[in-house]
């Protein structure tokens, strides 16, 4: 047996926006667009994350047979953010 390195050429799309960032998203590449120019700006309530109160909470799960067999496990739980509805950015509105 013997073995031989081979290289393939793979093209694919790039979105370019004004400050020069590269995206393969088109969607991300308008939304980047879109801060650069000041028509979006990240949520300073939730900073951009969508979400806000992340807490961890104590949640029982069955892992037996039995009705009283089980464990309590803890999960995250989070809201979305109340000012910019989970999108994690603000938008400029025209009056």
């Amino acid at each position: 047996m013997k073995t031989v390195k081979r290289s393939k050429q793979i093209e694919y799309e790039v979105f370019i926006t004004s400050d020069g960032k590269e995206f393969t998203s088109a969607s991300e590449a308008k939304n980047h667009e879109d801060k650069i120019n000041g028509l979006k700006k990240d949520c300073p309530h939730c900073n951009g994350k969508g979400k806000i109160n992340e807490r961890y909470e104590r949640e029982w799960q069955n892992t037996g047979w039995v009705p009283t067999q089980g464990e309590y496990v803890q999960v995250r739980k989070s809201d979305t953010c109340t000012e910019c509805n989970g999108k994690g950015y603000l938008e400029l509105k025209w009056i």
